[in-house]
């Protein structure tokens, strides 16, 4: 029989991480437990950068990120580590005056955060290496830009480790038993614990059908895959783009800092999987076509035909949806959930973290989790 904790939480990625560093930041006695050794790029929390951007098209989205965003600034601060880089964020779009785009146009310029509009004659002078020719009318929005991913995690758990946490890598959690105590088996240990938060990423399906839930959630696969510059430096100033379409956005790309000399581009075409331990099971080559036609057509300073020249899997967690769940189990109110965060769930770690430890607490969460309840899918 292990140790006795107030929290124990499962899954080392940035909720999780972020979960287990308010809870000793909060004077409890936590157990943050990783099924692989870290660090780790086996799910969705790994790689140099994540994007972020301040405004949010819907208002339980906006209220978290008036809240997160700060938060980040503070853990820079504390850590004495750059977290977020806010060089901007360049916005393409066909049609603004409809459907998603309008919503995002509306909400960037509501946030007064700083929005400029580019003419194709003024985004050309300034961003030449960036070709839109049939999206003539762009929005460079101020306030966003990017998280340093593996900074974030290494801020996270470091400090939780120096405040008095414990962290157990190649640790997998194997059974919850609930209960009053509730009881974690692990295929190392068993611990007691007064409350778990179960933050598994990819692997949330599996293990949440264990405690008789079966909440909708669809694990899909995408890459993120790293072009070389012709000449070095063509990319390296560049703010974020996003590639927009009526529905949702189609691709995205960073500046060429995580690998010198390489600008990573995203095509948002995500393949579904059975699992997330079938990461690894299928060909990747369409992606990476769909990419390679991509940086053809818009990057004319990237070297499409010799590349990409590192392809690098990323898992997402989504659900019909498309937002989080947190909440708690119905039957087992010391058993908190936190799944489907794919796609902007790693902008908003710390304010997600810091509410799910005050759910694990008994707390009442300071922000309202109405549109996060796992109930919304029994409708």
């Amino acid at each position: 029989m292990g140790d006795v904790y107030d929290v124990v939480v499962i899954g080392a990625g940035v909720e999780g991480s972020s979960a287990a560093y308010h809870g000793v930041k909060a004077g409890k006695r936590v157990l943050l437990l990783e099924q692989f050794p870290l660090p780790h790029s086996r799910g969705s929390s790994h790689g140099g950068t994540r994007i972020i951007s301040f405004a949010k098209t819907a208002e339980h989205h906006q209220k978290l990120m008036d809240v997160c965003y700060p938060m980040w600034e503070e853990l820079a601060k504390e850590t004495n580590t750059e977290v977020l880089r806010e060089i901007g964020v360049l916005n393409f779009c066909e049609k603004w005056t409809e459907g998603y785009p309008k919503a995002m146009l509306n909400s960037m310029k509501k946030s007064g955060a700083g929005l400029e509009r580019l003419s194709i004659e003024e985004r050309t002078r300034r961003f030449p290496n960036i070709s839109y020719p049939t999206k003539p009318e762009s929005y460079l929005y101020k306030k966003g830009g990017y998280i340093r991913a593996n900074k974030a995690l290494q801020c996270y758990q470091g400090e939780f480790v120096k405040h008095g946490g414990v962290l157990h890598d190649e640790e997998k959690m194997l059974e919850i038993v609930p209960g009053t105590m509730v009881t974690v088996k692990t295929n190392r240990s068993e611990y007691q614990t007064r409350s778990v938060i179960l933050a598994p990423g990819p692997w949330a399906s599996t293990l949440l059908k264990q405690l008789g839930l079966n909440i909708p959630l669809q694990v899909a696969r995408c890459h993120h895959t790293f072009w070389k510059e012709k000449e070095p430096g063509m990319y390296a100033d560049m703010p974020i783009y996003f590639d927009h379409s009526l529905t949702s956005f189609e691709s995205s790309g960073w500046p060429s800092v995580e690998y010198p000399g390489m600008m990573k581009v995203s095509r948002w075409t995500p393949m579904p999987i059975e699992s997330a331990d079938d990461r690894d099971s299928s060909s990747s080559a369409h992606e990476i076509e769909l990419s390679r036609e991509h940086v053809r057509e818009h990057f004319p300073g990237l070297d499409a035909e010799n590349g990409p020249v590192i392809s690098e899997a990323c898992l997402i967690t989504d659900t019909p949806d498309h937002d989080f769940v947190i909440d708690l189990h119905p039957d087992h109110r010391n058993i908190v959930i936190a799944c489907g965060f794919s796609g902007h769930g790693f902008m908003m770690a710390p304010i997600v973290g810091r509410i799910l430890t005050q759910l694990a607490l008994g707390a009442t969460p300071e922000l309202d989790i109405t549109a996060f309840r796992m109930n919304r899918f029994e409708k």
